[in-house]
């Protein structure tokens, strides 16, 4: 008899999926650190010019030249920095992608993703990162009470918390970029009002170089809500598979590889989430996942009955 259940928990905690969970994480944060340095090139630094400007007037002419000038440069920089964040957040998702398929059984897309991500694309983020994360926080990456799960359900289980992990932490992030739209734009009106600006120099020296945060974080904002509503679909689908199923059934293999094909899609296309806030609410994040499992193996004891 089959115990997919416990292979999952099993195979999970193996030392060669361990550091792959660490390679992935080790991606990420690689790839945050990039989107720093693009936030400063293309955000932080225009609006502290910004600042200094309305604070002394006679720069205020020269502002205007190389405000123009700093813009191009940044502008193509970031074009730059944010080809490189996109290959590294498909690096990740492809070593997360991995580990999925061997752990959870699920068949590699080769439509998807045509080949596996090497062993030296994972040795190289591992042997770059590895010392700032610990293995025991990648413990048991799925919940251990999968293992009463026989069949391939448990799968379909551990889909649903990947789908979970996410939305506070997404729906928390959109609530911060808007805060920092507005507090920014506060702080950068009222001097400018109380300064007696012309209207040329509100625009030059106030609106555009705010129009980057802006941008960004709409784009970051429009990019969150798309993967909630993703995740809230995958969600849907996978409580409905589940309520129509008894602890012993099976699931389609189709079924579940393309819920998993819709996961990386999702991590691709997700915009990253900084580190300070991914590990403040951490915890609480994998508490609310835990619950909604065992709710979920909860509904699947009474279908059984």
């Amino acid at each position: 008899m089959e115990k997919i259940g416990q292979e999952i928990v099993g195979r999970q905690n193996r030392t060669i999926h361990i550091q792959e969970l660490l390679a992935q994480r080790s991606s990420y944060s690689k790839a945050k650190k990039l989107f720093y340095w693009r936030l400063i090139a293309i955000v932080l630094i225009p609006i502290i010019v910004s600042f200094i400007s309305l604070a002394v007037d006679h720069y205020q002419e020269n502002m205007n030249i190389i405000f123009g000038f700093y813009t191009v440069i940044a502008t193509l920089g970031g074009l730059i920095l944010d080809e490189s964040i996109k290959r590294i957040k498909k690096d990740a998702a492809s070593i997360q992608e991995r580990f999925d398929c061997v752990v959870l059984g699920i068949t590699w897309n080769e439509v998807l993703l045509p080949s596996k991500p090497a062993p030296e694309l994972i040795h190289q983020y591992l042997t770059s990162f590895k010392n700032k994360f610990s293995d025991e926080s990648l413990v048991n990456w799925y919940p251990t009470v999968i293992n009463s799960i026989n069949t391939n359900l448990a799968v379909l289980v551990c889909q649903r918390a990947n789908c979970t992990y996410d939305f506070t932490l997404r729906n928390r992030y959109n609530f911060f970029l808007t805060s920092i739209v507005v507090i920014t734009l506060t702080l950068l009106l009222i001097p400018a009002y109380y300064s007696g600006l012309s209207i040329q120099s509100f625009f030059l020296l106030v609106l555009i170089p705010l129009i980057p945060l802006f941008v960004l974080c709409f784009e970051q904002i429009r990019q969150n809500r798309d993967s909630i509503r993703n995740l809230n679909e995958l969600k849907m689908l996978i409580e409905q598979k589940i309520l129509d199923s008894k602890l012993g059934d099976s699931v389609a293999p189709a079924l579940i590889r393309n819920i998993q094909d819709k996961i990386y899609y999702n991590r691709i296309s997700s915009p990253l989430i900084p580190d300070a806030l991914f590990w403040k609410i951490r915890p609480s994040q994998e508490q609310q996942m835990y619950y909604c499992v065992e709710d979920t193996l909860r509904s699947l004891d009474l279908n059984g009955k």
